[in-house]
């Protein structure tokens, strides 16, 4: 093996490197900012679309345009951070392998369906539970996009469709934001073989043959024209599967090389490091300060580069990672999974159920607090729990020997 492929030693500070189970707390804040940057993207378009917000800023709004046009938008972004869980899954995943604890591929499966399946079928009956009890109609105010979502009641084969991850795109009208745990569900069974493949491969080898590979899915998802409708929905998301890999294997690569980068970065400055954070914010927010590129396929690419930018800042650099570890943002990172699975169904549950009692500003207000409120409540109930299991399922399990009985 070459020097090139092979990864770096994973014996770094202890304070920012745990064997025991390979969590960087930083990285668990970095996902707590982007999963409430989600939840503030939802919010400001109950009352007002995306579009909006654009014409908007076009037209002089200051408020529109620091949020539709500048990097300050970052935070209250819904596909950048999806992009950003993404490079942080392949990164933290990555972690317990390269530190030398791999994981048989049924633990790991068992784990990662317990961690991250349990919780969205639960969200599921949530959902239906809320759905009934509030009662929906038509909001006069409120976007189309609202409208879209719970119009419609479940039915068994929506259900069905929703808990086999493969009722495309009916499952987002019961929670909006469930399209991406269903790639990160998909992409997490196959993780070990990526693992596998790129610790075996050259970084300058890698991240080509990937980039083709999930460029290609995504050009191939937008273009496919042929078969039933049903069929093309199926293909069309498998395909969009594919496209976001690379994502997976920009973290899986940032994790091999941790460790020379966080030298590299230590090294420099800090108005260099402020430079870089800057870059790695335009990077992220392109769509927002670029309109030519707006929502395009290439532009997903970008932000991922954007993305591990923070990545690399939040595992590799001191005062970033002193930043990140205070304790509301590790808060933030401890219920993220919770918040951004279960704000869907707490912010339409509220604005049928608050419609006609409270003005427009407070119930954004209590839609914000109410989210937090029942990500912390979903992660004791449901997400622990489900982790929890998943150990049991997978802890190895002792012999019986009549020698003990005796």
């Amino acid at each position: 093996m070459s020097e090139e492929t092979k990864p770096p030693s994973l014996t770094g500070d202890p304070k920012t490197f745990a064997p025991k189970d390979c969590r960087i707390r930083s990285l668990d804040a970095l996902r707590g900012i982007a999963a409430i940057s989600v939840m503030y993207a939802h919010i400001l378009y109950i009352y007002a679309t995306k579009d909006l917000w654009v014409a908007s800023a076009k037209h002089g709004n200051f408020l529109a345009f620091l949020l539709a046009r500048t990097p300050a938008g970052m935070f209250f972004t819904g596909g950048e951070a999806v992009i950003l869980f993404f490079v942080l899954s392949g990164f933290v995943l990555s972690l317990p392998f390269l530190a030398g604890h791999p994981q048989s591929y049924r633990t790991f499966a068992i784990r990662r369906v317990c961690r991250i399946y349990l919780p969205y079928a639960a969200a599921l009956f949530v959902a239906i539970a809320v759905r009934s009890a509030v009662g929906v109609e038509p909001i006069a105010g409120t976007s189309s996009w609202v409208a879209a979502f719970w119009s419609t009641p479940p039915t068994l084969g929506t259900v069905a469709g929703y808990l086999a991850m493969t009722e495309f795109p009916q499952h987002t009208r019961i929670d909006f934001v469930v399209w991406s745990l269903i790639h990160e569900m998909r992409i997490s069974l196959i993780f070990p073989l990526l693992l596998a493949v790129t610790s075996r491969s050259r970084l300058r080898l890698t991240l080509p043959i990937f980039f083709v590979f999930s460029y290609a899915c995504a050009w191939w998802s937008i273009h496919i024209g042929q078969g039933s409708p049903a069929a093309q929905a199926s293909i069309r998301s498998l395909l969009e599967t594919g496209s976001y890999i690379w994502f997976f294997v920009v973290g899986i690569e940032l994790a091999r090389y941790r460790h020379v980068i966080s030298k590299w970065i230590a090294s420099r400055s800090g108005i260099a490091c402020a430079g870089l954070f800057s870059i790695a914010a335009c990077f992220y927010s392109v769509r927002l300060i670029s309109p030519v590129l707006g929502p395009t396929l290439e532009s997903d690419f970008i932000v991922g580069v954007g993305a591990a930018g923070f990545v690399a800042l939040a595992s590799g650099h001191a005062r970033f990672d002193r930043w990140l570890n205070w304790g509301p943002f590790l808060f933030l990172g401890k219920i993220s999974y919770s918040l951004y699975l279960f704000h869907p169904i707490v912010l339409l549950g509220l604005v049928y159920a608050l419609h006609n009692i409270l003005s427009p500003e407070i119930i954004l207000i209590v839609i914000a607090l109410a989210s937090v409120l029942a990500a912390w409540l979903a992660q004791r109930l449901i997400e622990k729990p489900s982790m929890q299991l998943g150990r049991v399922l997978t802890a190895p399990r002792l012999r019986w020997s009549p020698v003990a009985t005796r």
